[in-house]
């Protein structure tokens, strides 16, 4: 397609590599409008109210509610537009702790992506929909890395959390 004279590079837009580039160019406008579409179905999908069902970090196991023998919240994930809210409740409190942000959705390829941004740092993570139910895996606000897989998400330092929908 294309032919170097000394530095100069000219490019071949002859029959064939004149397809070539429209090809290419066709197959980019193409996944471009599949990404747009996806990422705007995942997010409707995600709107409405989570509840936690199950998960673990470090000695934390979400799915009996124990961390070293003390009972742990269940959490409340809302998400609308894209903004998120998480909600703990507090012994003593008469409201839940809070804590919100923003996330990005990168739906193409397994696993799914999710950054969870929160006060100008970014939570990197993986995530499955699956009708009701959400699996987020995702590193704390600080770690530089993306978990690769849920199977070893908890071993490798990350969180792992399971919501269904109730809302």
């Amino acid at each position: 397609m294309s032919a170097q004279s000394g530095n100069a590079v000219t490019l071949d837009f002859s029959e064939s590599g004149g397809c070539n580039l429209i090809l290419l160019l066709i197959a980019a406008f193409t996944f471009s409008i599949q990404s747009v579409e996806e990422i705007k179905n995942q997010k409707e999908q995600l709107q409405g109210v989570w509840s936690q069902t199950g998960g673990s970090y470090k000695d934390a196991d979400f799915s009996t509610g124990l961390y070293k023998g003390h009972t742990l919240p269940k959490s409340k994930l809302r998400v609308a537009g894209d903004r998120w809210t998480i909600e703990i409740p507090s012994p003593g409190k008469k409201k839940p702790d809070r804590v919100k942000g923003i996330y990005i959705l990168y739906p193409n390829g397994e696993p799914k992506r999710i950054d969870l941004k929160i006060n100008g740092m970014t939570a990197y993570g993986i995530y499955k929909l699956n009708e009701d139910k959400l699996t987020l895996c995702y590193g704390m606000v600080g770690k530089t890395e993306r978990p690769s897989n849920f199977d070893s998400c908890v071993p490798d330092g990350f969180a792992l959390m399971i919501y269904k929908r109730v809302e």
